[in-house]
């Protein structure tokens, strides 16, 4: 978990310079990353889930949607987080190959 807690906090670094996610949306991720490193997997899925449905369009949403599938997955809920990569995988895909 520590280096998903790694890549979660550099991926913040990064936004926090940018100033191109809207404020809410950027505030989600933010909240959600403080739970992971809090290892509060509930309130960082709730975040995540609430992130990539109010701003799915947005330029976090495919970020958290991985990262939302990594929390469900170590909350044991499988199921749940194969759905989301099923659902999600594209623009996955494409946002790591734009970046």
């Amino acid at each position: 978990m520590s280096m998903f807690v790694c890549a979660l906090s550099l991926t913040i670094a990064i936004l926090l310079a940018s100033a191109s996610p809207a404020a809410s949306e950027r505030e989600l991720y933010q909240g959600a990353a403080t739970a992971i490193a809090e290892r509060d997997l509930p309130r960082a899925t709730v975040l995540l889930e609430q992130l990539v449905a109010e701003h799915a369009d947005g330029e976090l949403a495919p970020i958290a949607a991985y990262h939302l599938a990594q929390c469900l997955l170590l909350d044991q809920h499988p199921e749940r987080a194969l759905d989301v990569l099923t659902h999600w995988a594209p623009r996955i895909e494409r946002s790591a190959t734009t970046d």
